[in-house]
């Protein structure tokens, strides 16, 4: 091995004289100020590490994909009055598409219905997120006046009609975000469905059921100040035809999904 000549020493900075005169591997360690990790190789030792999910037992979440439009996640349960629920063809990157339907059957209150079987959350008890993808799926659509009924989707306490809660509805081809309380409602007329095209509608509602912001394919749309805290409430998507005629109204799901992070764990792990 050749010897390092002094006047290259001469010019060497600190860290590459201690460096050269390290007498082991932890010297030189020590000499180049690396971190405790570059020793121990533990993801414990690193710094600026990215925020994790919420620990278990701190959150709920719920993701419903239809694969199939009877075997569905947790306790969401697919039913009809007069309707039909089925699955749609796959047009994109979708794992499952449900379709639902009022039926031409000349009779009031005909509907499809996705819910849950029982109340998941209080609204001021946590933070809450909800997001549905869905479609109009027939050119025979809500109309408020020949055509009466609606496609409702959010987290509210009526399968069939509208409840208290937080939801999306469409009376017509407007797509309005929904807080009803103690059945007074405040709508807001976020955007519009067009036919066969998928649209993402969300919400978030803060941890004092205070405030709502809603979007619409990811964009921010509106933010409504309100008080919901103390309703308990599912998530659920439904489209229900009101009047007697023959009009057969079908709109289609490609997911549900729910995040509720509550004020106080379920429990610490």
């Amino acid at each position: 091995m050749q010897k390092i000549s002094n006047s290259l020493l001469q010019d060497a900075t600190a860290t590459g004289k201690a460096l050269i005169s390290a007498a082991d591997a932890d010297a030189a360690k020590a000499a180049l100020s690396l971190a405790t990790v570059a020793s121990s190789g533990s993801y414990d030792d690193l710094i600026n590490k990215p925020a994790t999910g919420s620990s278990f037992g701190t959150s709920y979440e719920f993701l419903e994909h239809f694969l199939s439009s009877a075997s569905l996640a947790g306790n969401m349960t697919a039913s009809v009055t007069g309707g039909v629920n089925t699955s749609a063809t796959i047009t994109g990157n979708q794992f499952g598409i449900l379709q639902m339907s009022t039926g031409a059957t000349p009779s009031t209150a005909q509907n499809a219905r996705v819910t849950a079987t029982a109340n998941q959350v209080t609204f001021g008890n946590g933070e809450i997120f909800f997001s549905a993808r869905i479609a109009m799926a027939s050119s025979a659509w809500f109309d408020g006046t020949t055509v009466l009924g609606a496609l409702r989707t959010g987290i509210f306490t009526s399968a069939n009609a509208d409840g208290n809660g937080v939801y999306f509805r469409a009376k017509t081809t407007a797509l309005e975000i929904v807080i009803r309380i103690a059945g007074v409602e405040t709508a807001q007329t976020v955007g519009t469905l067009v036919l066969n095209q998928f649209v993402t509608a969300s919400f978030k509602v803060n941890a004092a059921g205070t405030s709502v912001q809603a979007f619409v394919d990811g964009a921010l749309v509106a933010t409504i100040a309100t008080n919901v805290a103390s309703i308990k409430a599912f998530h659920q998507i439904h489209i229900q035809r009101e009047n007697a005629i023959t009009t057969n109204v079908i709109a289609q799901v490609d997911f549900l999904a729910l995040r509720y992070t509550p004020n106080t764990p379920f429990f610490i792990p």
